[in-house]
């Protein structure tokens, strides 16, 4: 439906505003960037029925906004406000200004730029702790499966697993 042309320091990119494809207006809209001989995709934002994007640059940080327009029942839907967030050389992701931070492909390092896994951390990592096991309403269910926590009266470290809490 629309475009942006923008650059950020020596890097050139082009915003494209994806209205509807032969389904549905929530599709993907595409953020490509120019590696030298053509525009290759950056990065993927999910858009509603999006009408068009606006770069701005405000003291050194850059924003970019995208005006949804149509979620296939409504016309009355939030258009997002976008910062740059972390740049690591030339790679630059592009997160929802929120309370949470994301990352949406790729890995992540924390003390490292080159992180071979999901999650790479460099120096320690230092987990909450607690005084006797935690609650089993604490992991009972799917989606709190992997926490972890350290028991430091007992020595004890708990895993959450599909059978509850296991100490080692």
């Amino acid at each position: 439906m629309n475009w942006e042309f923008f650059t950020i320091g020596t890097d050139s990119y082009l915003a494209v505003a994806n209205w509807h494809n032969d389904t549905t207006h929530n599709i993907d809209s595409k953020i490509y960037r120019w590696n030298g001989t053509s525009f290759v995709e950056f990065q993927s934002i999910p858009t509603s029925g999006t009408w068009g994007w606006e770069s701005l640059t405000i003291g050194s940080d850059a924003y970019l906004v995208v005006a949804n327009r149509y979620d296939d029942s409504t016309y009355n839907i939030d258009s997002v406000l976008y910062r740059l967030q972390s740049c690591w050389g030339s790679s630059c992701l592009w997160n929802k200004n929120s309370l949470d931070v994301y990352y949406g492909t790729g890995n992540v390092g924390i003390g490292t730029t080159v992180p071979q896994s999901a999650l790479q951390v460099e120096g320690y990592v230092q987990l909450d702790t607690l005084t006797t096991a935690p609650p089993a309403a604490d992991c009972d269910e799917a989606s709190e499966r992997g926490r972890i926590k350290v028991d430091i009266v007992n020595s004890l470290l708990y895993i959450c697993t599909n059978s509850g809490w296991v100490s080692k």
